[in-house]
């Protein structure tokens, strides 16, 4: 195993007891938490995933008010992190589709039983790289006064993490791997077009150098670097 898949593992293996969410409905007076627990667990199988509202709604069988009221109970218990996509119009970030992270991968691991298997299944490894980063932007936003969201336009192009910081824009793309083209970071690319953005940055497995694209600077970070650095 690799130095950086080595660091990843304490991250993505540290156990934590699902007990703990169960606290939230005594803290909240929730009747069904059966439902809460159903809700939460669906969130650990699509973390970093765009929320399929109308999906889950069918899937659990409550109305939109609970549906709202359960996410809101996991956000403030800080079980789960939301995203919105960027746009310099608030009105219309706040409208568009959310995405749901787990605040910690161990919860993931706890309630999928993934285990260093997931090494092996390069989509499943990158979604908890992906929830792993946005983590921990969104920790350090808190104290570094900045703001994190994600974008996706009309055409499917996206960027995993936005990250503003008063009148700078930096986005992240998560890659992780360490062969990476310029197709794999279109999103990134168009991204940058778009917003008139200069820098951007991919997070790889072990790939570190920076580059020139179109006329824009691309560095590429291992994951754990970027984390350490960050």
């Amino acid at each position: 195993m690799t130095f950086s898949k080595a660091y990843l593992l304490i991250f993505l293996l540290f156990d934590i007891d699902k007990a703990i969410y169960k606290d939230i409905t005594t803290a909240y007076d929730i009747k069904q938490p059966d439902v809460l627990e159903a809700v939460f667990t669906y969130l650990a199988h699509n973390s970093s995933k765009i929320l399929n509202k109308d999906g889950l709604l069918k899937e659990m069988g409550i109305s939109k008010v609970s549906l709202s009221n359960y996410l809101s109970y996991l956000r403030s218990a800080f079980l789960v992190y939301e995203a919105k996509t960027y746009s310099p119009n608030i009105k219309k970030s706040l409208r568009s589709q959310s995405k749901f992270y787990v605040c910690d991968t161990g919860l993931i691991g706890s309630i999928t039983a993934f285990s260093e298997n997931v090494f092996t299944d390069n989509r499943k490894l990158g979604e908890l790289v992906e929830t792993l980063i946005f983590n921990h932007c969104f920790a350090a936003a808190k104290e570094k006064s900045m703001r994190v969201f994600y974008w996706r336009d009309k055409q499917k192009n996206e960027v995993d993490v936005i990250i503003e910081t008063g009148n700078r824009i930096t986005p992240v793309e998560v890659k992780y791997g360490s062969s990476i083209t310029k197709k794999d970071i279109s999103g990134l690319l168009k991204f940058m077009d778009k917003f008139k953005i200069k820098k951007g940055i991919v997070v790889t497995t072990d790939l570190f150098k920076r580059e020139e694209m179109d006329g824009k600077e691309i560095l590429f970070t291992p994951a754990w670097l970027f984390i350490m650095q960050f």
